[in-house]
């Protein structure tokens, strides 16, 4: 017998609606379904989706931790959104003034703090790495970001752990590493 159920509807010049039902143990099933009409069209698109998960199990969709963003402390919020833009191809997300930027690029996202007081990462040493990204043709980025003034410290070389890699710096010092597989990976 479901415990609580819910129901909405959606936005101009749609007819959307939802529903969302939870279980005595929950569980929990979400149906979104409706019809988009465009404006000036004379056909409509038809939706239908629903999602199911369980609360309260550890491996359930609602509890599995997916990735969302490296986090990064910089004493110049324009300067590194700037340099995340221009150097290095990501768009900024977030609107100015906020002490934060979103900073995206395919599907990896990097969220810079204005944090004038913090230890500089250059003078953390090792501790400055934040991320590694994997790419499937490093010697193409490595390029495209020296075409865009990336600041590269290490230029692609061939490790003894079967990655191809290069290493790019933030102007504060943030390292990050960049590599592709020398050989396809067999089997999952």
């Amino acid at each position: 017998m479901p415990r609580r159920i819910s129901a909405w509807s959606s936005a101009i010049n749609t007819r959307i609606f939802g529903a969302a039902c939870e279980e005595d143990d929950g569980s929990a099933m979400v149906l979104m379904a409706g019809t988009i009409v465009p404006r000036g069209a004379p056909g409509a698109i038809t939706i239908c989706r629903v999602d199911r998960y369980t609360r309260g199990n550890p491996m359930s969709q609602a509890n599995q931790l997916r990735p969302f963003s490296f986090v990064l402390a910089v004493p110049d919020l324009e300067r590194n959104t700037a340099y995340f833009r221009d150097a290095l191809g990501f768009k900024a997300q977030w609107p100015e003034g906020t002490g934060w930027q979103l900073l995206s690029r395919g599907d990896v996202r990097i969220m810079i703090g204005h944090c004038p007081d913090a230890v500089p990462p250059s003078a953390t040493g090792d501790h400055s790495y934040f991320g590694y990204l994997h790419v499937d043709d490093v010697d193409a980025l490595h390029e495209e970001f020296v075409r865009r003034g990336a600041l590269i410290k290490q230029a692609p070389a061939d490790k003894p752990h079967g990655m191809r890699e290069f290493l790019v710096t933030t102007p504060d010092g943030h390292r990050l590493m960049i590599g592709q597989d020398l050989a396809p990976r067999t089997g999952s």
